[in-house]
């Protein structure tokens, strides 16, 4: 077994970007696709981790504990608790903080520093030159066939967000999208995508195991099992994601009048 891919790290503006980065992962539902996007902002943390904020409110510098392999140990760090550095388990409660990392997600995480945005908070920093809210950030969007279906495909939801992907390459964005069928998503975040994750998860032995694909990494597909007991702390496994206004106003509408919307 090896742990999750750790190349899929934090972005720096140390250069410009020659591609826009896009993942997308699919999957059954418990395939563990939602678990593996939030272990990119979760690896990406534990590997640039530089602080720790305690429970009781209490900062304090941090460093990664690595393995063999070179790898952050993910849940564990070298901490200055009193000014003496200890390789501990971080503690309960405690939020991981990494200089350079952002982590947006539309889901709630736990643990690590990051910002909760919803689709529509999102698509308000779209367009805006000045605005840099999503810069230099790892943007992960769950169930996105909520905001991307392709039978959406001229809805202003959807257009935003084809938007936003005209500018990751200058935004220094990683976009992570996750959804039960990568087909439904709409033509325009298929056609963009760089690397591909199939996820499947094995309940018996609590192992996820990604098939990718990555052209611009490697040729083929590669497997990657990791144990999923690992990342289900740093996330809720049952938090549901409500349609946007404009869906439900048009589904509903379409249910009173037969199907036609009008």
């Amino acid at each position: 077994m090896v742990v999750a891919d750790r190349r899929l790290g934090a972005i720096t503006k140390k250069a410009p970007l020659t591609y826009a980065r896009v993942t997308i992962i699919d999957g059954d539902q418990g395939g563990g696709k939602s678990m593996s996007a939030v272990a990119i902002g979760v690896d990406a943390t534990f590997e640039g981790m530089t602080e720790v904020r305690l429970k009781d409110g209490t900062v304090v510098k941090a460093e990664p504990v690595r393995n063999k392999q070179g790898f952050a140990l993910i849940g564990y760090g070298r901490l200055w608790i009193d000014g003496k550095p200890r390789t501990m388990k971080i503690p309960p409660g405690s939020i991981v903080r990494a200089d350079g990392v952002k982590v947006i997600y539309n889901g709630h995480l736990f643990g690590i520093r990051y910002a909760h945005m919803e689709l529509a908070d999102i698509i308000k920093h779209i367009g805006k030159k000045d605005d840099t809210t999503l810069n230099n950030a790892i943007l992960i969007i769950d169930e996105a066939y909520i905001g991307g279906d392709r039978r959406e495909g001229l809805s202003p939801l959807v257009k935003a967000l084809s938007k936003l992907t005209k500018q990751l390459r200058k935004r220094h964005i990683h976009l992570v999208m996750c959804t039960p069928d990568s087909s439904e998503l709409d033509l325009r975040f298929q056609k963009i995508e760089v690397e591909h994750i199939a996820c499947s998860y094995d309940e018996d032995i609590h192992e996820v195991t990604k098939i990718m694909r990555n052209p611009k990494k490697f040729r083929g597909l590669k497997e990657v099992s990791y144990d999923g007991r690992t990342y289900r702390k740093y996330y809720d496994t049952d938090e549901i994601y409500e349609l946007p206004d404009v869906q439900l106003q048009r589904a509903i509408a379409m249910a009173l009048t037969g199907g036609d919307g009008e």
